[in-house]
Formats: C-alpha cells, sequence, structure tokens
C-alpha cells in the first residue's frame, strides 16, 4: 500500500520530507499528518488519540503516530 500525493498541502510536504528510518520509510506521523490522510479534522483526531482509536506514543509532551500500527488498521481507509 502507497500514499500517493493529491495535493500540495502542508502535511503531505511534510510527509516528502519525511520522517524516515534508514531504509527510507516513515517511521511516524503527527496527529496533524494522520488528520489529512484520514480527511479528517485536526480535533477529531486527537480525539480518535485520545479514545485509542488510533494508535499513539507520546514522547515527552508531543504524540506521534507510529507508522505502521498505522497502516496496519487504516491502510484501506486511505485515499490512493
Amino acid at each position: 500500500m502507497s500514499i500517493t500525493f493529491t495535493g500540495d498541502s502542508a502535511a503531505e510536504r511534510r510527509l516528502r520530507r519525511g520522517r524516515v528510518s534508514g531504509r527510507g520509510r516513515t517511521v511516524g506521523y503527527t496527529v496533524d499528518e494522520v488528520a489529512g490522510m484520514l480527511r479528517i479534522g485536526r480535533n477529531a483526531a486527537y480525539e480518535l488519540v485520545a479514545r485509542g482509536e488510533i494508535p499513539s506514543v507520546k514522547v515527552g509532551r508531543l504524540v506521534r503516530v507510529p507508522a505502521r500500527p498505522f497502516h496496519d488498521k487504516f491502510g484501506e481507509m486511505l485515499p490512493d
């Protein structure tokens, strides 16, 4: 499964710049990036994180969404 960039949103620009591992894969997203990919609002994405419906990791005060669990759960829902 791959994500196709359809526009030039801020989230897509950040994804292209990438938070990548040594293998060239994205390892995690911000909640704003996830909201953009799911085409939902920022507040809705944070609510889903708070309820545990979007897998997340808290790093200090930052919330990150690991790429692999996110794509395992929502991969088929993402637009092509």
